[in-house]
C-alpha cells in the first residue's frame, strides 16, 4: 500500500486510506490491542513536506524524535477516524530517512501492554504490536528539541 498513489492526494483520501489500513490490520493483531496510529512513511524531503500540509490542518501536531534526532511528527486528529469499534487519533509523519529503504509507506500501530513492536509485514503494510501508544512518545518527547 501506497499513501503517494491517491488520486487526488487530498485530506480526504487520505483519511479514508487510513480507515482502510485500520481495517485491513485489525486481523492481524490481538483483539485486546487497540489502534495507536497510523505512519505514513516518506522518501524525500519534498514528499514530507508536502504531507506535513496536507495534514497539520487536521488537527494538533505533536514533534517526537527517533534517537538519531529525526524528527517524528504525530497529529492529533481534531475528527478521530471511526474504523468498527476502532478510533484512530494519531497520525505519524517519520521525516524520510537518510539513506532509502525499501519498506512499506504505510506502518499501522496497535497498542498492546506486552506488545515487542516487531513487524509484521503483512498485505502491504508495516504492522505493530507495540507496548507504547503515541501519547507515550508525545509524553517522552515533550521537551525535546531537535
Amino acid at each position: 500500500m501506497d499513501w503517494t498513489k491517491l488520486s487526488p492526494l487530498d485530506t480526504e483520501s487520505v483519511l479514508a486510506f487510513v480507515g482502510k489500513a485500520v481495517s485491513d490490520a485489525r486481523g492481524y493483531v490481538d483483539a485486546e490491542a487497540r489502534v495507536s496510529h497510523v505512519g505514513l512513511r516518506c522518501q524525500t524531503l519534498e514528499e514530507w513536506q508536502a504531507l506535513l500540509e496536507l495534514a497539520e490542518p487536521l488537527g494538533q501536531g505533536f514533534m517526537t524524535y527517533k534517537p538519531d534526532g529525526r524528527p517524528i511528527p504525530f497529529i492529533k486528529l481534531a475528527a478521530p477516524v471511526v474504523v468498527g469499534g476502532d478510533v484512530l487519533e494519531y497520525l505519524e509523519l517519520p521525516a524520510p530517512k537518510k539513506v532509502v529503504v525499501d519498506e512499506p509507506r504505510v506502518v499501522v500501530v496497535f497498542q498492546l501492554a506486552n506488545g515487542d513492536g516487531k513487524a509484521m509485514l503483512q498485505g502491504g503494510y508495516d504492522i505493530r504490536q507495540q507496548a507504547m501508544h503515541a501519547e507515550d512518545f508525545i509524553a517522552r518527547d515533550k521537551d525535546k528539541v531537535a
